[in-house]
């Protein structure tokens, strides 16, 4: 799962299915990277820039930080699925 600031590996050989497992993320992959898009946008709006309180527009930065770095681990995982379970 991604959760939290760091990764824990766990031997799930037999344990999961690896091709669920993968659609799973795939799928999660999917539905964070438009609202990246979106979220940037925003972000890059002048009128929402000059008419959000700033804690706002912090937060916004924030959400999108976050979620760029939970698609990057995202993509690690699935590389690493990939390169474990190559079959």
């Amino acid at each position: 799962a991604v959760s939290g600031e760091f990764n824990v590996y766990v031997d799930i050989e037999g344990n999961i299915d690896i091709s669920k497992e993968k659609n799973r993320l795939n799928k999660e992959k999917q539905e964070l990277a438009p609202l990246v898009e979106k979220w940037k946008e925003k972000a890059n709006d002048e009128s929402f820039i000059k008419n959000a309180p700033e804690s706002e527009v912090e937060k916004l930065k924030e959400r999108i930080k976050e979620t760029q770095d939970r698609l990057k681990r995202i993509d690690s995982l699935l590389e690493d699925l990939n390169e474990t379970f190559s079959n």
